[in-house]
């Protein structure tokens, strides 16, 4: 699938990002992230292994993917439009994209960046997906994440005239029982970002009420989401209804298996 070796990947992001500009731009992202618990990583991976998990995304899409088109309730009843590739499907046939959800490499710098101890989540289905927007009218509405981090590496971006934006409001806590998306939206200054291909982002996913606006033409915003927690994320009661509803056959108790 890949002429990436798993044993050159490692090696390859350390250097990538202990030599080049990641490394030098350091602090600068730490900031970043400590002002609105959201950071872009520009030119995150080397070109040969961008080029690599590029084909590798377009193999299982091309294989697994399943649209999704419904509404959410937990989320106040925001729509998912779009086709993924679960967990169970990206392991079973992919290398690469599993392979960087384990990196140390990886890991040490989403630690450097948030000050924090990061952990993989203690629930299998969400430890990353692959997400494809690429129909007009596409988009991943307003919503939480269950776990604290998003890690998020767009694969391939849209145009910016073409919609697909990462919009979202940091420091605001989920509301099950009554979430108010759109007026937490409206009243509120509503950041707005275009990551570009190849780029990656770090959001603090559980505390920041946002989204992947809807595509305004035909065009594609293909990412992988790595899903990572913290110490308390392993302690603490989470409830998974929102992944039971969109990914059921990924979330069903023999897929389900939490992470010891």
């Amino acid at each position: 699938m890949t002429e990436v070796a798993l044993h050159d990947l490692e090696s390859s992001l350390h250097k990538h990002f202990s030599e080049g500009p990641i490394g030098s731009s350091l602090e600068i992202m730490c900031a970043q992230y400590a002002e609105a618990g959201y950071v872009e990583i520009d030119r995150f991976a080397p070109p040969e292994i961008q080029a690599a998990v590029d084909r590798e995304v377009r193999e299982l899409v091309q294989s697994a993917a399943v649209r999704r088109d419904l509404v959410v309730p937990s989320t106040g009843n925001t729509p998912r439009r779009y086709s993924n590739v679960n967990r169970d499907e990206i392991l079973r046939a992919g290398r690469l994209i599993p392979a960087v959800y384990w990196s140390a490499s990886v890991r040490s710098l989403l630690c450097a960046i948030t000050g924090q101890y990061l952990t993989p989540v203690p629930y299998a289905p969400e430890e990353y997906l692959i997400s494809r927007l690429h129909k007009r009218g596409d988009t991943h509405g307003w919503h939480w994440d269950d776990y604290t981090y998003a890690f998020v590496w767009v694969v391939r971006a849209p145009r910016p005239e073409s919609g697909g934006a990462l919009q979202f409001v940091p420091n605001v806590e989920w509301n099950r029982d009554d979430p108010r998306p759109a007026e937490i939206a409206a009243e509120s200054d509503v950041i707005e970002c275009f990551p570009a291909t190849g780029s990656a982002y770090l959001l603090k996913a559980d505390t920041a009420l946002h989204r992947v606006a809807p595509l305004e033409r035909d065009d594609e915003r293909s990412i992988i989401c790595y899903t990572f927690g913290n110490s308390y994320d392993l302690v603490r009661p989470v409830s998974h209804d929102t992944m039971e509803l969109m990914y059921p056959e990924a979330c069903a108790p023999s897929a389900a298996e939490t992470v010891d």
